[in-house]
């Protein structure tokens, strides 16, 4: 995972090069001729998988698998992915039980450690439990709303874009990097919004709010057209074959960091997700070419996919 403030020993992000273009690789794989047993065998796997990164307390990450398989399905399978009432009931379920467990998630460690035992924990979120859980202040949106409430009232000067620019070469591991890497925005205000004991978690950080401190109101502007123009490419890309295809189901899940994430993570993140299917897709062309299989460009044996847009 990424590192907390102060911490030194931990996973850094480069391990999303694999995860995120690795699903948009396998769900590709898994709709080979229609093949039901292989599928199937991709959802249950990838439903696990999920289970298990959301009882580590990670939701923002399997929000991003989910992104990103539905990625690759609106190109090979759109009639999939039709609206419906009942897929509209879905994911107003979907938010609510994601609400639920974000204040639920705090109780998994204290249950696994012995700690607290599982009908106490669920006992303690009943008395909890309110209707208010469900309104944005109280919910997944207050961390980024606070974080431009905060850099409006406590701006004083502009950084001038330094954490932008500054951003460049962090994507270096850091045993390449000239120096120390500066501190991640998002930390300074997790910090400030930090109360008790125990770790400092992350409460996301609005770009609207970056751009604000970095170019004052000029900036407010110029974010929202940078972050069109991201998806207009993702729409872009999508339509260049193979490569595009899974490159751009990979980079859609970087929608979920439209509203809570600092420059800095995104563009790390589409830096390790170009990397990831560039490498997949090399090692593809290897193998085919070693076994004398399809040609490389029909990536994951899957018949090349007419121009979508």
């Amino acid at each position: 995972m990424q590192a907390s403030p102060g911490t030194t020993n931990a996973l850094s992000y480069p391990y999303m090069a694999f995860v995120v273009p690795g699903l948009a690789c396998m769900c590709y794989g898994s709709q080979n001729y229609g093949k039901r047993f292989r599928a199937a065998s991709f959802y249950i796997l990838s439903s696990v998988w999920c289970l298990l990164v959301l009882l580590q307390g990670d939701r923002r990450l399997v929000l991003q698998a989910i992104l990103t398989i539905v990625g690759v399905l609106a190109v090979i399978k759109p009639e999939t992915l039709r609206l419906k009432a009942r897929t509209l009931i879905v994911v107003a379920a979907a938010y609510c039980l994601f609400i639920v467990f974000g204040y639920a998630r705090s109780s998994i460690s204290s249950i696994a450690t012995g700690e607290t035992s599982t009908s106490q924990a669920i006992s303690e979120v009943n008395d909890q439990m309110s209707s208010d859980w469900l309104t944005p202040e109280h919910s997944e949106f207050a961390g980024p709303y606070l974080s431009l409430l905060m850099a409006v009232s406590g701006h004083s000067e502009n950084l001038n874009g330094a954490t932008y620019y500054e951003s460049f070469l962090t994507v270096l591991p850091r045993f390449m990097y000239p120096g120390q890497k500066p501190e991640l925005l998002t930390h300074e205000f997790d910090r400030q919004m930090h109360r008790g004991g125990g770790a400092i978690s992350g409460w996301g950080y609005n770009p609207v709010a970056e751009a604000y401190v970095n170019f004052g109101v000029a900036g407010v502007s110029v974010i929202f057209v940078l972050w069109t123009l991201y998806f207009l490419a993702i729409r872009e890309i999508r339509t260049w074959g193979d490569w595009g295809l899974l490159l751009s189901a990979a980079l859609l899940s970087e929608a979920v960091n439209a509203n809570r994430i600092d420059f800095r993570n995104v563009y790390w993140e589409t830096t390790y997700f170009i990397a990831g299917i560039t490498v997949a897709t090399v090692l593809k062309a290897i193998i085919s070419k070693l076994w004398n299989d399809t040609p490389s460009e029909h990536l994951f044996c899957i018949p090349q996919i007419a121009d979508v847009r």
